[in-house]
């Protein structure tokens, strides 16, 4: 896998898990169209931004002032996504619809599965990332389990647990 490719896998994986992902599983949660598009223009454009820089010649800057501008563009995105300073237009807020959310959610779900077993360490990506949308998934099918999520708030760890003590008993059995 080229480094280009590998960083507009994370690039992608970013916007998705950290951004869209949240989103899509709070039933109550609005998606800004707006505001979608310019984080995802921050993070598409970062990951751009910082393959020029550290991986080809275009660029006629020193290391030092490369590393201070990807280190402002990540800093600009954590804010955008995290803390939303600015107030986007109302307009542009759009509902997703309950069965194209758990569609999405499935396929992000798949998309990090298939991702994590050409890895080595594929466990700690699956621990990461998917008892958080498993959760968002069922929030959004029933409003029964949103309330046992607010009455069981360790749910997230007994995800964990049990995820990791699946894999441990799928690698058992293939071996």
């Amino acid at each position: 896998m080229t480094i280009f490719k590998r960083n507009f896998l994370i690039a992608t994986g970013i916007y998705l898990l950290f951004y869209l992902t949240p989103i899509l599983a709070n039933p109550f949660m609005a998606l800004n169209l707006l505001e979608a598009a310019v984080v995802g223009i921050l993070i598409f454009g970062g990951f751009y931004l910082s393959y020029i820089f550290m991986y080809t010649s275009k660029s006629k800057l020193d290391e030092r002032t490369k590393s201070t501008i990807i280190t402002l563009l990540v800093l600009l995105i954590a804010l955008l996504i995290f803390f939303n300073p600015f107030k986007f237009p109302t307009l542009f807020n759009i509902i997703i619809n309950r069965y194209l959310a758990i569609l999405i959610l499935l396929l992000i779900l798949i998309f990090i599965i298939l991702i994590s077993r050409k890895m080595n360490n594929s466990i700690i990506i699956i621990l990461l990332f998917a008892p958080s949308i498993i959760q968002g998934l069922l929030m959004r099918l029933s409003y029964r389990a949103m309330l046992f999520y607010i009455a069981n708030p360790n749910f997230n760890l007994y995800l964990i647990v049990s995820i990791f003590i699946g894999y441990y008993i799928y690698n058992n059995n293939k071996k």
